[in-house]
């Protein structure tokens, strides 16, 4: 029964049906365990699961608390993945409900990947650390024109969230780009 309302979970998760995924999830957490807690007393990869369906819900009160009590619990300590998974939603969570030192602080511990990319963008952009986000900006772009240029004729639709990212990143770059002339311009 375990192994099928997990496999249920990751169907719906892969389908975008982050509410019946989510659902499952928590079905799963009941027959697992006699814990209160719905969501720790799964296996970390579910736990991933459901913070990837609270993040897509934008829940982020639920996925803040949620990936915090793993953070804070030395339980999971010797996880790696489920801890860097969790830094990045908690960054994300940070992120969309304006808590900026809560986010600076989290995104500060991200490892660099191309996940978490974008969250190191704007915590150097807050910390006034332009020429580091302006690196990561460069990262990002050439890995999303890569595949971002040759599909866009083929079909719009399954790279519009790439070209997003390059079209927002400009914006960010340019208002980068403000603050530096700005900085020189006091300092002439």
């Amino acid at each position: 029964l375990h192994a099928l309302i997990t496999r249920h979970a990751e169907l719906s998760e892969n389908l975008g049906l982050w509410d019946e995924a989510l659902k499952q999830y928590v079905e799963q957490g009941k027959s697992n365990s006699k814990t209160i807690d719905k969501y720790l007393c799964l296996d970390s990869k579910s736990i991933i699961g459901v913070m990837n369906c609270l993040n897509h819900l934008a829940r982020f009160q639920e996925l803040n608390e949620l990936a915090n009590s793993i953070l804070g619990n030395s339980k999971f300590s010797n996880q790696s993945e489920l801890i860097s998974t969790c830094r990045h939603y908690a960054a994300s969570a940070a992120w969309h409900m304006i808590q900026y030192g809560q986010f600076v602080t989290l995104a500060q511990q991200l490892e660099e990947t191309e996940n978490n990319y974008f969250y190191l963008v704007a915590a150097n952009v807050i910390n006034k650390k332009f020429d580091v986000a302006l690196d990561y900006i460069k990262k990002i772009q050439s890995k999303a024109e890569n595949k971002l240029f040759p599909s866009i004729s083929f079909n719009y639709e399954r790279v519009y969230e790439d070209f997003s990212m390059v079209s927002m990143l400009n914006e960010v770059r340019e208002t980068i780009q403000y603050h530096q002339h700005q900085e020189m311009s006091r300092s002439a």
